[in-house]
C-alpha cells in the first residue's frame, strides 16, 4: 500500500528502478484519482464523493515477469480470481494472458500498447453496485 509516506516503502527496491516506481506509483496515483472522478459522474454523483471517502486512497505496486517458456501449454498461471480491491489497473506489456470469463466463456484480452486495462474490484462492486453487476473473472496465464 502506498500513500503520502510511499517513500519508505522503497527504502529496499533495487536502486536501479527505485527512481522509476516511485514516478510510475504517483502517475497511478494521479490516474486513479481521476478514475474516481468519473465513477462519481457515472454513478450520478458529485465528482468528488468517491474521493472524499478514501475509497481510491493509497496503491499497491506489484509487478509480474513471465520468462519464455519452452512449452507454454504446459504452464500453471495464476488461479481464476476476482479483484479484492476497489479497482485495478493492468498494464500488459506485450504479452497475452489476461483473461475474462462472461456467459462461463473465458475470452482473451489482447494487450493494447501504451493502454491499460481498469478492473472494477470486489469492493467497488459491493460498496457501490451492491453486487448487480455480472461478477468479471480473470484467469492470467504465462505464455
Amino acid at each position: 500500500m502506498v500513500g503520502s509516506n510511499y517513500l519508505d516503502y522503497f527504502i529496499y527496491c533495487l536502486f536501479s528502478c527505485r527512481d522509476i516506481i516511485m514516478e510510475y506509483s504517483k502517475k497511478v496515483a494521479t490516474l486513479g484519482s481521476t478514475i474516481s472522478e468519473l465513477f462519481s459522474e457515472t454513478l450520478g454523483l458529485h465528482p468528488s464523493y468517491l474521493k472524499e471517502r478514501n475509497y481510491f486512497e493509497g496503491i499497491f505496486i506489484q509487478g509480474h515477469y513471465y520468462p519464455p517458456c519452452p512449452e507454454p501449454e504446459l504452464t500453471m498461471g495464476a488461479s481464476t480470481h476476482t479483484d479484492p480491491a476497489f479497482m485495478t489497473i493492468v498494464l500488459q506489456e506485450q504479452l497475452a494472458g489476461l483473461q475474462v470469463l462472461r456467459d462461463n466463456q473465458w475470452f482473451n484480452v489482447a494487450p493494447v500498447h501504451g493502454a491499460l486495462v481498469v478492473n472494477i474490484g470486489d469492493l467497488l462492486q459491493v460498496n457501490l453496485f451492491k453486487g448487480r453487476l455480472d461478477d468479471l473473472f480473470k484467469y492470467v496465464k504465462a505464455k
